[in-house]
């Protein structure tokens, strides 16, 4: 360069300068905003993350954001991000954390992300946890249910209608509780299913054990299939259109019982007393009355299938029916 040529000087330009500072600004801008997304994805509560999130939505309105832009840049902040919803408050039911699940974002992939993101914030170790507790505790919350269906049993004795009983019985049973000896005299339980129960020795003496009508309009008849109900005391109860389908009422005492269409195939009332009782269309399909006290010829024609019953060789000949019964009754006899 020749010395004596003068200077140039430097080109300065201005716009440049107010370029790199607005590009500060802007940066500035987008940290800012990721805080507020990063804040707003750690709410688990949904609607104060919802409350949160207008509220920044105003204040981003301030510098220029709409709100509907500002909801898209926290969906594609969200893309690579992870929030977790609220925690169930029935957390020992798998329903509810199945229905938990399916509230994260659908965008987001679902599987190692969430497990390392759930064990962070110890929401595994907790449910681990709280379950194994929960499920400790079943056999004594299991006892605790059966006390109380006892005491509402027992607490509504001699009282005209149910009391809470069907349902405590019903309970009782399904836990294959023996309700042996139980006093449900005079209640009403019509409806009741204790299929498959144990009920020696209980007394159901003038009990309505029929059918009732629900809310619905549908029509529920008490269902006793299958039960032991040897020893029991059921006189002068009504069993009408109740099903007792292979239940034992072996010594039972039924004098004056109504068994109006009650479903009794298979039934058996070996040494059962049935004076008066009464079985106008009953299906006695099956049924074995071998040793049965008190029974009439008059009692069992009343009955439909009557002839296909088990009887002791003298009602056989007083129903004009073979001496011999069928060869399905002598293994009632075993």
């Amino acid at each position: 360069m020749n010395p004596d040529q003068p200077r140039q000087k430097p080109n300065i330009n201005k716009s440049s300068g107010i370029q790199n500072n607005s590009i500060s600004e802007e940066l500035s801008d987008v940290n800012r905003i990721r805080e507020q997304f990063a804040e707003i994805a750690n709410i688990s509560d949904p609607l104060t993350r919802e409350y949160k999130f207008s509220l920044l939505e105003n204040e981003a309105q301030k510098i220029g954001i709409s709100p509907e832009n500002y909801r898209r840049f926290f969906e594609t902040y969200l893309q690579n991000k992870i929030h977790i919803p609220q925690y169930p408050q029935k957390w020992w039911l798998l329903t509810e954390w199945i229905s938990w699940l399916t509230k994260f974002p659908k965008k987001i992939k679902v599987g190692t992300t969430i497990f390392l993101r759930l064990l962070e914030k110890g929401v595994l170790i907790s449910l681990i946890v709280s379950l194994i507790g929960y499920y400790q505790e079943a056999p004594k919350r299991k006892q605790q249910n059966h006390y109380q269906a006892w005491e509402i049993i027992n607490g509504a004795k001699g009282q005209p209608g149910s009391g809470g009983r069907i349902e405590a019985l019903e309970e009782l049973n399904k836990d294959q509780v023996s309700l042996r000896y139980v006093i449900l005299d005079d209640a009403d339980l019509s409806g009741i299913n204790l299929s498959n129960a144990l009920l020696i020795d209980a007394s159901f003496k003038s009990t309505k054990l029929t059918c009732v009508t629900r809310d619905n309009g549908n029509k529920e008849c008490t269902k006793i299939r299958n039960a032991n109900l040897s020893y029991s005391n059921l006189q002068k109860a009504n069993l009408f259109d109740a099903d007792f389908q292979k239940s034992k009422f072996r010594y039972a005492e039924m004098q004056g019982a109504k068994l109006r269409n009650t479903k009794l195939q298979g039934a058996d009332f070996e040494k059962a007393e049935l004076q008066n009782a009464t079985f106008p269309g009953a299906d006695l399909e099956s049924a074995n009355f071998i040793g049965a006290k008190n029974l009439t010829p008059e009692q069992v024609k009343s009955a439909k299938n009557w002839e296909k019953a088990c009887y002791d060789p003298e009602l056989r000949i007083k129903l004009n029916l073979p001496p011999e019964n069928p060869d399905y009754c002598n293994n009632k006899l075993k």
